[in-house]
Order: C-alpha cells, then sequence, then structure tokens
C-alpha cells in the first residue's frame, strides 16, 4: 500500500540498522527533523544546485516518501529518499559524503531500498542519474538497473543530460 511504513526498511529504521564498513560502523534509520540542517549542509557540498533544508522538510512529511540517514561516530555521512507510489518505486537520493565513499555504504543502501520494493510488490524501480557519473551507473548496473531512455538538459549545473535507469523486480 502506497505510503505505509511497515515493512522491512522501515522497521529497521525505527531501531537503525548497523553494519561495519572496514573501521567504520554505519547506522541507517529514518531521518528526524533535528537532523535536517546537518543534511542540508552535506547536500550543499554534493550537489549543485542543492536541495534546501524546506525541500528535506518537504520529505519527512510526503507520506510517499521514505528518508533516511546514514551515521557514522555521531556525524551523518550519508542520505537516501525514496519514493513508493502504487506498484512503482523512486530513488529521489542517495549520497554518501566523499571520504566514506568506496567502501559498499551506498550498496547496502541500496540493497536495503530493493528489498523494500520486493516488500511491497513493486514491479519497476526507477532513478535518473547524470550521463557522466560512472561510478553512480555501474552501481545501479551491478543492481540490474538498464538505461530505459535520456532526459536532456535534466541538471543545471552543470548543464547535462539524465539517464533515466529502471529495475523489475
Amino acid at each position: 500500500m502506497p505510503g505505509e511504513k511497515s515493512d522491512l526498511m522501515e522497521a529497521a529504521v525505527a531501531s537503525a540498522v548497523r553494519k561495519q564498513f572496514g573501521r567504520h560502523m554505519v547506522a541507517l534509520r529514518r531521518m528526524s527533523d533535528d537532523e535536517i540542517a546537518d543534511v542540508a549542509t552535506l547536500e550543499q557540498q554534493l550537489f549543485d544546485p542543492p536541495w534546501s533544508a524546506d525541500s528535506f522538510r518537504a520529505e519527512l512529511h510526503n507520506t510517499v516518501s521514505t528518508t533516511v540517514v546514514l551515521q557514522s561516530d555521531g556525524r551523518i555521512i550519508g542520505y537516501a529518499v525514496v519514493w513508493l507510489i502504487g506498484d512503482e518505486m523512486e530513488i529521489i537520493k542517495i549520497a554518501v559524503a566523499p571520504p566514506f565513499r568506496n567502501q559498499g555504504i551506498a550498496s547496502w543502501t541500496l540493497e536495503l531500498m530493493l528489498e523494500r520494493a520486493r516488500r511491497h510488490h513493486v514491479s519497476h524501480v526507477f532513478i535518473h542519474v547524470r550521463r557522466s557519473n560512472a561510478s553512480a551507473i555501474h552501481l545501479y548496473e551491478k543492481y540490474g538497473f538498464t538505461t530505459q531512455g535520456k532526459r536532456l538538459d535534466y541538471y543545471a549545473a552543470p548543464r547535462e543530460d539524465a539517464l533515466l535507469m529502471v529495475a523489475k523486480i
């Protein structure tokens, strides 16, 4: 059911799921209002143009959205936003701070999202990715995503096309 918050990922983020990545213990859990400023600060470091704090606040109150943070040693090192609408899921954002990349954290987050999709009997999972973002494209292909289309000039800074990638679940 769209917006239902009782699946594996939701149960996990309610109390935090933890996994060791090298020397870092990482917890994934639902984002709280208190963390919006920290997430927005990280967003400004990672994306241009960045989402505002108000955009993240809106996601926390969006009934089809699940917004989670990744935390290590008391600091937010990443976040994700996912929409579940009917039998489709859209991954809106997956972000991991540069010092924590290439350790499997984004893969782990994506695995939890795909498990959520399976539990909700989702037929397709969608994500947009910059055409030049080879590491993200490789990650998504590893999990069965294929390029189904292109959105011309989807990104503004710098101007770039997006690939629409889809995984059939």
